[in-house]
């Protein structure tokens, strides 16, 4: 105390006496007052009042810091104050353990909504939902909410995941849907009931009522499908149009599959493939640069790789783009071919003008024979020897106005009949001439005439 009070006049000659070792005399801008010192503690902080007596403080422990008890009321040593311990919700604490917040409950998934800048922590039924809305509702479980309105009208569905803003908001009783996005699965105008379908992206599957089994990866990617199954676009706008198909696959950048509405079991595998396809099914378009995009909007089980296809296809296959240019093709090898026998052998031909592949029998092999006793008789893709019996009137063979360049066909008085009964061959409608006619008259017994079609008409050989 004595080096206090020495310290106290050295520094500006407030303390004027001390009295008997127990009083200081204080001199304030004029007052002079006297503290009694006696009874204090060492070591502590000293609390004055107005009487002038000194109170000492308890000593504080380790670790502990001068706190305020409130007014009139002298201070404490205390500890520090920790974070809190419980967080009130319908049943349950969270308790702190090494940096870590464990939440307990009896009833199992915590709810987190905001309510201006209050956050309220309830604990519901199995779900989770952070700035959701999602109502406390006794038969949904295992689903779980971020988002505002995610999950929105959730009643009895099961096991749903939604992420994002109204993502699955109208989804009511579907279950393990995975939307992930702003508006993603939200059900427009409708209620969702669908199940197991997954929707990434914002506003994908976007207004999804009871379809099920859709995956849709990708901004607006199947965006108006509504009751369609087992559909799945990867990709920007990808099927975006689709409303009621079922088993597409689509995918690629720019929208493939971009004009289908109600098309069933199409592929497009590439940028905007099989865009001009609305109504048709079984199509197969592969390749970027609008492969499958020359279709018509209802052709019907076409195969194009890396080939637009032509309006009015059906049933056809096109492979490449005849050319040399950017994307097209100008010599093609295939393996497993040469040297490999096969029985029923016919050669292969192809039209040089379109590229179209056909075949017809090999020169000198076994040819196919008809029989052929009506008239007239308009000549078969599979014809290749026509055995005539005109014994019982004349008859008029008519052959194909456009077949493949090269192909030939024989026409035989196999009764030998041709002299009393003619038989004429020409071709339908007398379009098309041979050797200049337009039709050749066999008028002897047993006659036969070989014609070859060279591209534009035929050929007596």
């Amino acid at each position: 105390m004595s080096q206090l009070i020495s310290d106290l006049r050295a520094g500006g000659g407030l303390i004027t006496s001390v009295q008997g070792g127990n009083n200081i005399t204080v001199n304030t801008v004029g007052t002079v007052a006297t503290v009694n010192v006696s009874g204090t503690t060492n070591h502590a902080v000293q609390v004055g009042n107005a009487l002038g007596a000194l109170t000492s403080i308890g000593i504080g422990l380790a670790g502990q810091v001068l706190t305020s008890n409130g007014p009139g009321l002298d201070p404490s040593f205390q500890a520090l104050p920790g974070f809190a311990l419980t967080f009130n919700g319908n049943t349950g604490s969270a308790t702190p353990a090494a940096n870590i917040i464990i939440f307990n409950t009896d009833n199992a998934t915590p709810s987190f909504v905001a309510s201006g800048n209050t956050l309220v922590v309830d604990f519901r039924l199995t779900n989770l939902a952070l700035g959701s809305n999602l109502a406390s509702v006794a038969g949904a479980s295992q689903n779980v909410a971020m988002g505002l309105d995610a999950l929105n009208d959730i009643t009895s569905g099961v096991g749903n995941v939604a992420i994002g803003f109204n993502a699955a908001q109208k989804l009511t009783t579907g279950g393990a849907n995975t939307a992930v996005g702003n508006d993603a699965m939200n059900g427009g105008a409708g209620v969702v009931t669908g199940s197991n379908n997954v929707a990434v992206g914002n506003e994908a599957l976007n207004i999804i009522t009871t379809g099920e089994q859709n995956t849709a990866v990708g901004n607006g990617a199947l965006l108006v499908l509504t009751t369609g199954n087992d559909n799945t676009a990867i990709g920007h706008l990808a099927g975006s149009k689709i409303t009621s198909g079922l088993q597409n696959t689509l995918i690629g950048p720019l929208g493939p599959g971009f004009s289908m509405t109600t098309g069933n079991y199409n592929l497009a595998i590439g940028s905007g493939a099989l865009s001009s396809i609305i109504t048709g099914e079984y199509n197969i378009a592969i390749g970027s640069l609008n492969a499958g995009n020359g279709l018509s909007t209802n052709s019907n089980a076409n195969i194009c790789i890396s080939n637009t296809g032509q309006i009015g296809d059906n049933n056809t296959i096109r492979i490449g783009t005849q050319g040399s240019t950017f994307s097209q093709q100008n010599r093609c090898f295939i393996a497993g071919i040469a040297s490999v026998s096969v029985s029923n052998a016919e050669m292969v031909i192809i039209d040089t003008t379109t590229g179209q592949l056909g075949s017809q029998a090999i020169p000198g092999s076994t040819l196919t024979y008809t029989a052929v006793n009506t008239s007239p008789y308009v000549v078969l893709a599979a014809d290749q020897f026509l055995g005539v019996d005109s014994s019982g009137g004349a008859i008029t063979v008519q052959l194909p106005n456009a077949p493949t360049t090269g192909r030939y066909i024989t026409i035989k008085d196999s009764t030998g009949s041709a002299n009393t009964n003619n038989i004429t061959v020409t071709t339908v409608g007398g379009a098309v001439t041979i050797d200049g006619a337009t039709s050749y008259v066999m008028t002897a017994n047993y006659e036969s005439v070989s014609v070859l079609f060279n591209g534009s008409n035929y050929e007596i050989y």
